[in-house]
Parts: structure tokens; C-alpha cells; sequence
């Protein structure tokens, strides 16, 4: 393992992934967590400010592509910053009632569906966009959208239920270009889960033939690109 990419959560989890970047520049790029409906340009320069490479955002309110987040997101164009956007269903229980009473009002796994990326990346050209979990389950809008939007790619996280999908579909290097997707291992911050889920995909792929040029493009070179650690 050469680099990681660490996200925060809002408050003292972002915090706590700035130590970390700071203590080991050369091994850890932070992204911070921002809430779309509450933080604002300013914070998101002041994220830039302390070194943070990117952002995180997950349910919002409203659509991905609701003109109120056109700020936020042109602040961390201007700042340089990636966008992780979680794509497609929310996994877990989130109709749990105490789940449920910590949500926003009107968070919904509609309001993420991947095709509101692509409206924010025509509009933001410059602002580069990570799309989670190639957008499960709506790989093929995912697979459309990578093909024709180039500050767009995808992660494969999601564990063994997106790894079957897409393997048993054979959607990478086919409907999604191996230049445009990127490894995640939606693991927190379980180390020995993040090694499980890398031995996972890199065997599945090699079994299947991948060459070493794009298991390296999956596995660092797509992200060291995206975060300017080439």
C-alpha cells in the first residue's frame, strides 16, 4: 500500500483525518465530509485551506443538482478539491426509527441517483467528481455517464454485492473504461477489512485475465491523478 485516500465525518471525524494527513503527508490524503445543506463556500475554503485533497457529501435534501449546491460545488472547483458523491441505494437500515430521526427531512437514496452527477459535471467541467459505488444499483446510467463526462469516474466499493455485479456483468474495461474507475474499500477505518477487500478484487480480477497496467490505473494511478499525487 503506497497511498490512502481517509474521510472524515463532520466535526471532530474531519478533524481527527487532519492529524492524520499531517502527520504522514506522504501516505494519507484527507477528504473532509461536508453536509450539503449546511455547509457553505467559506467552510469549504477553509478545508482547502488546511490541506484537505477533497469532500464527501451523502444525503442531501434535495438532488445532487439542486441549484442551491451550485456554490458549494463551484467553491471546491475553485479550490481545486475532488467531490466524492455517494451514488445510489443507501445500504443499511435506514427506515430503522432511530436511523430514520437522525436523517434530514427528505433524504432518500432518489435524491443520489448518479444521473444528477452528470448534470453538475456539465455545468462544473472543471470541478472533478468521484461518483461511490459505481452508482449501485443503476451501473448502466454510471457506465454512460463515465464514458462521456471526463472530470467523472467512479469507485467500486460496496463490498461483495457490487463486486458480483460487476464482475458477473462484466462492466470494467467494458462499459466503463479502466482509465475512469478508481478502488474503495468502504471499509472505515478497519485496516484488516480494507486488506480483505483488496486481496478480494485483486484476485477476482486477476483470475479474470486483468493486466497489470489496469490493475495499476485501478488500484493507484486513476487516484494519484485525480488527487494531484503523482
Amino acid at each position: 500500500m503506497t497511498r490512502v485516500a481517509l474521510i472524515g465525518r463532520r466535526g471532530q471525524g474531519n478533524d481527527e483525518v487532519e492529524q492524520a494527513f499531517k502527520r504522514y503527508p506522504h501516505f494519507i490524503a484527507g477528504l473532509a465530509h461536508v453536509v450539503l445543506d449546511v455547509d457553505t463556500p467559506q467552510q469549504i475554503r477553509e478545508y482547502a485551506q488546511r490541506g484537505f485533497r477533497g469532500l464527501k457529501v451523502i444525503l442531501p435534501s434535495r438532488n445532487y443538482d439542486d441549484p442551491a449546491y451550485y456554490p458549494v460545488y463551484q467553491e471546491a472547483a475553485a479550490q481545486r478539491l475532488v467531490i466524492l458523491f455517494h451514488t445510489g441505494v443507501v445500504g443499511g437500515r435506514m427506515d430503522d426509527p432511530q436511523r430514520v430521526r437522525l436523517r434530514p427531512y427528505g433524504a432518500s437514496s432518489a435524491r443520489m441517483h448518479p444521473i444528477f452527477v452528470d448534470t453538475i459535471a456539465m455545468a462544473l467541467p472543471a470541478l472533478k467528481i468521484i461518483g461511490a459505488h459505481v452508482g449501485y444499483p443503476m451501473y448502466d446510467e454510471a457506465c454512460a455517464i463515465a464514458r462521456f463526462r471526463p472530470s467523472v469516474f467512479f469507485d467500486i466499493s460496496g463490498g461483495e454485492t457490487v463486486r458480483r455485479h460487476l464482475l458477473t456483468r462484466d462492466l470494467l474495461g467494458v462499459e466503463i473504461d479502466w482509465t475512469k474507475v478508481l478502488f474503495g474499500s468502504d471499509a472505515s477505518s478497519d485496516a484488516a477489512r480494507v486488506a480483505a477487500e483488496t486481496r478480494a478484487w485483486m484476485a477476482a480480477l486477476r483470475d479474470r485475465g486483468v493486466g497489470e497496467e489496469a490493475l495499476n490505473r485501478l488500484f493507484y494511478g486513476n487516484a494519484a491523478s485525480l488527487f494531484g499525487l503523482e
